[in-house]
């Protein structure tokens, strides 16, 4: 059982029956999207991670409403509300809030 998925393994199967004939309340999540230069689009659930594979940094500037600020850093993590409270949770965990 998880946060989002409150089902065990075992009734996972008779869960999807019942889901696509409709016997189910269902919960609608905002997802991210994103599209590569090549043109291929992302969509994730929770977040996506926007840097290099190795660890090297990034330069990088962020704008938004007129306002600008450069930045160094291994990436940046586009989330969804979904994906935000996730990290918060290990935020949390990980500091003893």
């Amino acid at each position: 059982d998880g946060v989002l998925v409150r089902v065990g393994i075992g009734r996972l199967a008779k869960l999807l029956v019942a889901s696509t004939a409709g016997d189910v309340d269902m919960e609608s999540r905002t997802m991210v999207q994103a599209e590569l230069e090549a043109g291929e689009m992302l969509l994730a659930l929770n977040e996506i991670f926007v840097g290099h594979r190795s660890h090297q940094s990034a330069r990088y500037r962020i704008e938004a409403e007129g306002e600008a600020e450069d930045h160094t850093s291994s990436g940046l993590i586009v989330a969804s509300g979904t994906g935000a409270t996730g990290w918060a949770r290990s935020i949390m965990e990980a500091t003893h809030l």
